[in-house]
C-alpha cells in the first residue's frame, strides 16, 4: 500500500520535492562502459550498479548467468539524477544476486561522464529512439546470454521501451527481454505535448533541454551537413514544443514535429506488447496528463499488462513518510520483478 507523505498531498509537491531530495548513498558507485558502434551510427554509454559490501566494481559487468535488469531513464535524466541513484541504490541492496545497468540515450543522458572524444551523432542518416535502444540491447544480450534480461523504464525512457515491444510483437521477433516495467509513462505526445504547452512543467523541461543541448554542443560535433541545426533558435524557445521544432526535428529528420511525435509514442503499439509488462502512474502527475493520455481500453484488451494508478504520487516521486519522505515505487517494482522471476 501506498501512504503519501501527509503534506506533500499534490503532484507538484510531490515532483518539487523530488528534485529537492537527493538521499545520495556513499556506497553506491556506477561502472561505465562504452559501446562504439562507428562513425556510422556513434558512441552510446551504459552505467553498471555496484555497492560497497554487495556488488563490487569488477563484480558489477559480470552477469554470470544472473539476472539482469536494463534500466532507462527519463528524457533529460541520467546517472546523477536522484530517482536513478535511489533506485539503483535500493536494488543492489535487495537484489545482490541480480546485475543492473542503465542504458544512456545518445542526445541527453550522458550529459556529464560521456568521452568527448567519441562521436554521439551518425554521420550518415538519422537515427531513432527505438532504434537505438534495440542495437544496444542487442550487445547487451550478446555479451550475457546466459543472463534472463528484465527492463524498467522511466517517463521517456518507458515509452521508448513498450514501443520497442510492441513493435516487436507486431512484427514477431523476440524482444530478448522476458518482463517489463513502465513507470511514469507519457504514452502520446501528440496529445500529451499540447496540454504540458505553457505548464510551469513545461518551463522546467524546455530549460532543461536547452542547458544540456548547450553544454553538449562540443560532443555533438561535427554535426553532418544533412542535420539543418541552427542552436541559437534552439537556445531562444520559449516552450518545448518550439525546442522540438529547431532541434529535435531536424536532428531526426522528421518533415514535422508532429509526425515525430507520433513516431515516438508507444500509445498505438500496447496491444501488441507479448511480454507481460508492469505499469506504473499516478493521476496527478504534473508533467502527463493522465486523464488524457492513460490508455485505458488498450490496457484492459491486452492480458500482458497489468496497471497500478496512484491518486497522488506526482511524476516519479511517490513519497512516503513524514520526517524524512523516501520513495515508494521500488518497493511494487521489485515485489513485480520477484515475483515474476519465480514463475520462470
Amino acid at each position: 500500500m501506498f501512504y503519501y507523505t501527509p503534506y506533500l498531498f499534490a503532484g507538484l509537491l510531490q515532483a518539487f520535492i523530488a528534485s529537492k531530495v537527493q538521499d545520495v548513498d556513499p556506497k553506491l558507485k556506477f561502472v561505465r562502459e562504452y559501446i562504439d558502434f562507428g562513425q556510422e551510427f556513434g558512441c552510446f554509454a551504459l552505467d553498471w550498479g555496484s555497492y560497497e559490501g554487495k556488488i563490487s566494481e569488477k563484480e558489477a559487468t559480470n552477469t554470470a548467468g544472473k539476472p539482469l535488469v536494463v534500466v532507462l531513464s527519463g528524457l533529460t535524466a541520467s546517472r546523477v539524477e536522484p530517482y536513478i541513484k535511489n533506485f539503483f541504490s535500493k536494488f543492489c541492496q535487495n537484489q545482490s544476486d541480480w546485475r543492473i545497468v542503465l542504458y544512456n540515450d545518445r542526445l541527453f543522458n550522458n550529459r556529464i561522464y560521456q568521452d568527448p572524444q567519441r562521436q554521439i551523432l551518425p554521420q550518415i542518416g538519422n537515427f531513432h529512439h527505438v532504434e537505438d535502444f534495440r542495437r544496444v540491447l542487442q550487445y547487451i544480450a550478446k555479451q550475457h546470454n546466459k543472463s534472463i534480461i528484465y527492463a524498467i523504464g522511466h517517463s521517456f525512457g518507458s515509452n521508448t521501451l513498450l514501443k520497442y515491444l510492441g513493435m516487436c510483437g507486431s512484427n514477431g521477433t523476440d524482444p530478448l527481454i522476458k518482463v517489463a516495467v513502465s513507470v511514469g509513462n507519457p504514452y502520446d505526445f501528440q496529445l500529451g505535448m499540447r496540454y504540458l504547452e505553457d505548464s510551469l512543467s513545461d518551463s522546467y523541461i524546455r530549460k532543461h533541454r536547452q542547458r544540456i543541448a548547450q553544454e553538449k554542443i562540443d560532443q555533438y560535433l561535427p554535426i553532418p551537413k544533412h542535420i539543418d541545426l541552427d542552436m541559437n533558435k534552439v537556445q531562444q524557445a520559449k516552450t518545448s514544443l518550439e525546442f522540438d521544432t529547431y532541434f529535435t526535428k531536424p536532428i531526426f529528420g522528421a518533415p514535422s514535429v508532429d509526425f515525430h511525435y507520433l513516431s515516438i509514442q508507444c500509445a498505438n503499439y500496447m496491444e501488441f506488447i507479448k511480454i507481460p509488462v508492469f505499469l506504473l502512474g499516478s493521476f496527478d502527475d504534473p508533467v502527463i496528463n493522465n486523464k488524457a493520455v492513460y490508455p485505458r481500453d488498450a490496457i484492459l484488451k491486452n492480458p500482458n499488462l497489468i496497471s497500478l494508478m496512484t491518486q497522488v504520487g506526482g511524476h516519479i516521486s511517490w513519497f512516503e513518510g513524514v520526517l524524512h519522505p523516501k520513495r515508494w515505487y521500488y518497493k511494487p517494482v521489485l515485489q513485480y520483478l520477484n515475483a515474476i522471476h519465480q514463475l520462470l
